[in-house]
């Protein structure tokens, strides 16, 4: 037996190696990227925002009442689940007589936190009935802020939470 000529003779099915390429690449994939997860699991912290609501639609339904609230500085507590706001008023809303008056209406109360209606959001149930919807982004230092309105007297607002 010559040993000086020894042939091998390979043969590779083309779908086992298409199989195990695949099997390469998704392994590569799947360890070297990193997986996105949901930031946070509850809201926490504090945050202040400017509240604004929007009347449009609404015009007709407030004018001429007293009290009307186009915008509040507001400060929510997640931890402590309580929340203060400074709203802005004005009297005669509509009317050519009109008047403001700033930080005229303080008011406070407390929230309870539930699944929101959308994926990652969630809905704050304050104890008067009011619920605002809010959804943490910027790795959870932002919160957008959405009040849906009661559909009649209360106009929807929206708003920018930024932790504090």
């Amino acid at each position: 037996m010559d040993m000086t000529n020894l042939t091998i003779n390979v043969r590779f099915n083309p779908k086992i190696v298409t199989l195990l390429l695949a099997i390469i690449v998704v392994g590569f994939f799947g360890f070297t990227h990193k997986q996105s997860k949901a930031t946070t699991t509850a809201l926490t912290g504090q945050c202040g925002m400017l509240f604004t609501r929007t009347f449009f639609g609404f015009e007709t339904a407030q004018n001429a009442q007293s009290g009307q609230v186009p915008n509040s500085l507001v400060y929510i507590d997640f931890d402590a689940g309580s929340g203060q706001l400074a709203n802005a008023t004005i009297s005669n809303f509509g009317l050519s007589n009109a008047t403001a008056a700033i930080g005229s209406s303080v008011q406070s109360g407390t929230f309870t936190q539930s699944a929101g209606p959308i994926t990652g959001s969630y809905t704050l149930t304050f104890t008067n009935g009011v619920t605002i919807n809010v959804m943490p982004v910027n790795s959870g230092n932002t919160f957008l802020v959405q009040l849906p309105g009661n559909g009649t007297s209360m106009s929807p607002a929206t708003g920018v939470c930024q932790k504090l």
